[in-house]
């Protein structure tokens, strides 16, 4: 320590000048770095979340108050030897410490108040130190020289080159700031009214008052910072643009796979059509999305993102609304931005503010289906690429729907019967391993009615198959009518039809069979070719879970059984607790 204080005393003019050049520089690099981190927080503060930002820009400043505390401590080392030379960087860091610790007490109680803080509180925030900055380092360049200070070149390297992180509007207004302060400072300076320090410099005197020098000097930086902040934001504008072009397509790829993954898996039409408006939303930055069906009573929305969930399933009327007309007769999307008066969906389903529309058609081997519209609070939005990927996410719609159609009319084939549009008989096994599981759960009874057609056989040889087919049907519908809304009829096979009671003791069924035995008994069945009037008859039998069985088969047995016995008098209703 000795040997260095030695040193220092024997060198004291040269290395004062040395030492605190090295110091100012650092600290104006970095704090030029910090303005270039924050300008970069302003410019993707509406892809972060509140405390992601807050978070983010403390951190910031604690690396401010590391670089000030280093400031501090070379000063108060170096203060042994050099009393008063490093007073004004030690004031000039106990400014930037100030409004810094300010800072971020703000961004403290905003991190612990999220509620009562917005987007553009925490924007005036970053940019009032950007300002700070800025006067701090114009003020650091009149203590290092002035209009000779080694400082200016920071300037000239590093606005043009934080062109490439903030918007243009941003960066001329920080461009035009710079250029008046410093034209203030050199005129102050050459009329001796704030003469300029030597900090780390030994500036020729007489330059400053040269005022051709210093014209040339203000002229040479205002024309390289506009002339190079304008190039330099060009640059980062276009790069930018390919940037976000490849990051869109990228997600355009993955939003198109992942509908086709959810088309491919599942055939639940609901959760595919959620899939591709949520992919909607994220991909065009739109505020609501919804799809709907047109038919003759008017919109059906049969799915929709950001719309009052009430809605779905609403029919809302169309007579007023001529864009459906025009979409399925172009089969092209169409953008209506802003909204006009023939827009009239978003008023329809109560969402305001929507300020551009799109509407692409859903169209499958020619037939119309329906309509994805979606819709967004900014103005002049979407564009022609947004139409071709809401029009191909519409086809993938529409393939959906197809799809579940195509499936919703095979499980329906599969599990009714084509003659009379009844339950079959799997779903009859279905349904009864339902209700017995549920039945043992809850302690509850349910009855099985098995009814068959007296003397069917007689009626096909009188009348024909074709007759005995519109008989089975009438009887189909006779049953329904009298059947309660609770009942489940099945057609069991040829003449045979099964009813379940659902939480139907034995006596109350006895009632139903035999208002239905009498119904059928009573009824005129018409003869579809010549009109001629025809009666039959029924026969049936009657089980109860689980007193007469607890299982599905037995329990069928134990009803045939007892439709056994009552076809031996025909037209009779037989319990099988009396076989």
């Amino acid at each position: 320590m000795r040997v260095l204080q030695l040193f220092l005393e024997r060198h004291r003019a040269g290395v004062s000048p040395i030492l605190s050049s090295i110091i100012i520089k650092l600290y104006v690099l970095f704090l030029f770095t910090s303005h270039m981190v924050m300008s970069e927080e302003i410019k993707n503060q509406t892809d972060l979340s509140i405390n992601e930002i807050l978070r983010q820009t403390r951190w910031i400043i604690r690396l401010r108050w590391l670089a000030v505390g280093s400031v501090f401590a070379s000063a108060a080392l170096l203060r042994l030897f050099f009393p008063y030379r490093f007073l004004p960087v030690a004031s000039i860091a106990l400014f930037v410490l100030v409004y810094n610790f300010l800072a971020w007490y703000h961004y403290k109680y905003c991190s612990q108040n999220s509620s009562l803080c917005e987007e553009k509180d925490i924007q005036l925030n970053l940019q009032t130190q950007i300002i700070l900055d800025i006067l701090v380092i114009a003020w650091t360049i009149h203590l290092t020289g002035g209009v000779q200070s080694e400082v200016v070149p920071f300037y000239l390297v590093h606005i043009p080159f934080l062109g490439l992180a903030i918007s243009r509007r941003t960066l001329f207004s920080h461009v035009g700031l710079i250029t008046a302060i410093l034209a203030l400072l050199f005129g102050l300076e050459f009329y001796g009214i704030l003469p300029h320090g030597d900090l780390g410099t030994t500036p020729d005197l007489d330059l400053y008052k040269d005022f051709q020098y210093i014209a040339r000097r203000w002229t040479t930086i205002t024309l390289f910072l506009l002339l190079g902040t304008y190039i330099t934001n060009y640059l980062g504008t276009q790069f930018r643009h390919l940037l976000l072009a490849e990051q869109k397509a990228l997600q355009q790829s993955e939003s198109l796979k992942k509908v086709a993954v959810s088309l491919g898996s599942t055939l639940e039409w609901k959760e595919t059509l959620n899939v591709i408006l949520r992919s909607i939303n994220e991909l065009t930055f739109s505020d609501s999305a919804a799809i709907v069906l047109i038919n003759d009573a008017g919109a059906k929305i049969i799915a929709g993102q950001g719309i009052p969930p009430h809605l779905i399933n609403t029919t809302i009327p169309v007579a007023k609304w001529s864009h459906y007309k025009v979409l399925f007769k172009q089969n092209q999307s169409i953008i209506t931005q802003p909204v006009n008066e023939a827009d009239r969906f978003w008023k329809a389903v109560d969402v305001p503010k929507i300020k551009c529309s799109l509407y692409a058609p859903m169209i499958s081997h020619n037939t119309a289906l329906g309509i994805l519209i979606i819709g967004s609070k900014i103005p002049n939005l979407y564009n022609k690429e947004d139409a071709s990927l809401v029009q191909s996410l519409a086809h993938y719609a529409a393939l959906s729907l197809e799809n579940s159609q195509l499936y919703e009319n095979a499980r329906h084939q599969a599990l009714t019967d084509g003659v009379t549009g009844l339950y079959n008989v799997r779903s009859l096994h279905n349904n009864l391993e339902q209700e017995l599981t549920r039945s043992k759960r809850y302690g509850r009874k349910f009855s099985v009615l098995m009814c068959d057609l007296d003397k069917f056989k007689s009626y096909n040889d009188r009348y024909g198959h074709l007759a005995g087919d519109d008989l089975l049907r009438d009887l189909a519908a006779l049953m329904t009518s009298v059947a309660r809304r609770s009942d489940k009829i099945f057609r069991y096979g040829g003449e045979e039809f099964t009813i379940l009671l659902l939480e139907t003791r034995r006596e109350h069924a006895l009632v139903l069979a035999e208002r239905l035995r009498k119904s059928v008994e009573e009824h005129e069945f018409i003869l579809q070719d010549s009109g001629e009037i025809s009666h039959i008859t029924i026969s049936i039998g009657l089980s109860v879970f689980p007193d007469d069985a607890n299982a599905v088969k037995p329990l069928l047995k134990a009803a045939d059984r007892a439709l056994y016995k009552a076809k031996e008098n025909r037209n009779k209703v037989f319990s099988y607790a009396d076989c």
